[in-house]
Formats: C-alpha cells, sequence, structure tokens
C-alpha cells in the first residue's frame, strides 16, 4: 500500500508540475521517496529533503527521532516537494510549536540506540 500511495503522490506532484509549466511557471517535482538517487552513491543520494520544506510550510516539525511530524496525522505522512521558479504573494509560516510530545518512546523503543533520550 505503501509503494501504491507513494506512486499516486509522485504522479500528483509531476501533474501538479506540468500544470504549472504550462502557466509559464517553471516547475519540478523531485521523487517522494528516499533515497532518491542511488546512482550517485556513496555521494549525495538526496536531491531535495522535503522534511525541512514541509516545516518551513507549516506542515509539521521534525520530532525527536528526525521523523516529520504532522500535527493532525502525527508521523503517518508522505512528502512531496513541487519546486517553482517564480515569487509567490503568500508565504506560511512553520508551526509555533512541536507536535512532538517529547515522551521519548521512539527512544526507549529504538533498537541500536540510534535516537538519543538526552
Amino acid at each position: 500500500e505503501l509503494h501504491q500511495v507513494e506512486k499516486q503522490l509522485n504522479k500528483i506532484a509531476h501533474d501538479l508540475a506540468t500544470v504549472l509549466e504550462r502557466k509559464g511557471i517553471r516547475a519540478a517535482s523531485p521523487a517522494s521517496g528516499f533515497p532518491m538517487e542511488l546512482d550517485q552513491w556513496p555521494g549525495k543520494t538526496q536531491v531535495v529533503s522535503h522534511k525541512p520544506i514541509a516545516e518551513a510550510a507549516g506542515l509539521g516539525k521534525m520530532g525527536l527521532h528526525r521523523i516529520h511530524i504532522h500535527p493532525i496525522f502525527g508521523s503517518f505522512v508522505l512528502l512531496n516537494t513541487v519546486l517553482i521558479d517564480t515569487v509567490i504573494d503568500e508565504y506560511s509560516t512553520p508551526l509555533d510549536y512541536n507536535p512532538c510530545l517529547n515522551c521519548k518512546i521512539c527512544s526507549a523503543a529504538c533498537p541500536t540506540g540510534a535516537i538519543s533520550q538526552g
């Protein structure tokens, strides 16, 4: 199911970029998956980091576990980005709170100890 939804997400972003291009706005829709550019391994394998863009757009914050947390849907979201080359008339603002409850369950459950409790 995850792969099917990700495929739909990529198509929607591609379709949106196509519509914008037809209106004269340069647009690109990089893939939503990670890592995206494995042919560049061991170099940079990520064309666009969707999480900080989503945070800047007010769609949530990064949790202690480094996963994007939406204020309603939690970390059960898939992200994609459509990049545009034009001035926009209104910008979103980041959330003024962090939906990460700082409960640290993620660090307690991490099997490798990669998430610090401190």
